[in-house]
């Protein structure tokens, strides 16, 4: 089983995560409710301060994912649902492919 954190901008993030969850672990152990164990934690790499960090978040999570669309918006500040600006918003533009 997987677990895939969107949004996450810093380390810490990531780190209050991982202990928030160690405490419903503790909590579910001490009811003696079943769960599942050794969930894989993801990142969802979507934001720009996540790419500027994704070698700490690395060794910090379990794996990634690319979130291009939210990727592309923040990088080239360009909301893709705006018709006036929608175009900007272009995967292969040379600055959304840095």
């Amino acid at each position: 089983m997987e677990l895939l954190l969107p949004m996450i901008s810093s380390v810490d993030e990531l780190r209050e995560t991982k202990a928030l969850l160690a405490e419903v672990e503790v909590e579910l152990e001490r009811e003696g409710l079943p769960f599942r164990k050794n969930i894989r934690l993801g990142v969802m790499i979507e934001v720009p301060a996540a790419v500027a960090i994704a070698d700490q978040l690395a060794r910090e999570a379990s794996f990634f994912s690319i979130g291009s669309n939210d990727l592309i918006q923040y990088v080239m500040a360009a909301d893709r649902t705006n018709s006036r600006v929608a175009p900007m918003a272009d995967p292969f533009q040379p600055a959304s492919c840095a």
